[in-house]
């Protein structure tokens, strides 16, 4: 490939970094914060349980109008549901990062072939023993 050819892959590969990381930056934002649906978090909002409440009537819901524990656990439910919707909608763009990463900066490339290269069945296995308690 000449130089020209190469500079040109180098800055599509920049613009779509670039893109990516604003893709995964907004669709993080769009995810509840934890301190919204787990009444046991330090900071939750008195408001909450009634904002809950409100929340699933608008989906259609009319049962947990009275009882809001009922709706902040309903609240609860479908906030995670949507929190991992976007968790699994947002790893496309962070693949895409990942990828772009790999070619714009060796030394992330260098660590990523090194990881790899020590990547065996016998330490995944090791690994996956200690997450999981084993």
């Amino acid at each position: 490939m000449g130089e020209g050819t190469v500079a040109h892959l180098k800055i599509n590969i920049m613009v779509s970094h670039q893109l990516l990381t604003y893709a995964s930056d907004m669709l993080a934002v769009t995810t509840v914060p934890e301190k919204y649906w787990n009444p046991k978090q330090e900071h939750y909002p008195k408001y909450t349980p009634y904002m809950a409440a409100a929340f699933n009537v608008t989906m259609g819901d009319f049962g947990s109008v009275l009882n809001t524990q009922q709706a902040q656990m309903q609240f609860a439910f479908k906030t995670g549901i949507w929190n991992g919707v976007i968790g699994e909608v947002k790893g496309l763009p962070d693949a895409g990062i990942l990828a772009t990463e790999y070619f714009l900066n060796p030394e992330k490339a260098r660590a990523f072939d090194e990881g790899l290269s020590q990547l065996t069945f016998a330490s995944a296995w090791v690994s996956f023993k200690e997450v999981h308690g084993y």
